[in-house]
């Protein structure tokens, strides 16, 4: 199994996640995370003073795919995850060794 960690820009949630939805991805797991890159820092005025943004607010998707479904879901990020401009983010694929329910306190699955 691989498991497959993307980093999308919040607007684009519904759209990854009806995407996932249609390909039968199963568990999906989405986190709220902060993050720089090559594009520019931005200035926000509150109560009279400037301040530096320098992090983007982002989301992390997480899902454990077969093998042989990489392709099929990076394909599918790079579709439906994609904007305009700087900060479309990354998609992270790496090994699976092991993966255990919790709930089901069953052994490891291999």
């Amino acid at each position: 199994m691989k498991r497959i960690e993307a980093i999308i820009k919040p607007h684009a949630l519904g759209d990854v996640l009806r995407a996932l939805e249609t390909a039968a991805c199963g568990e999906v797991l989405v986190s709220q995370v902060q993050g720089m890159g090559r594009h520019r820092e931005g200035r926000a005025f509150y109560r009279g003073a400037v301040h530096v943004i320098d992090t983007f607010p982002k989301l992390r998707v997480e899902l454990a795919v077969e093998d042989h479904r990489v392709d099929e879901i990076l394909t599918l990020f790079c579709r439906v995850g994609r904007s305009r401009g700087m900060g479309n983010g990354k998609v992270l694929v790496g090994d699976l060794d092991e993966v255990a329910v919790s709930a089901a306190r069953s052994s490891p699955v291999q």
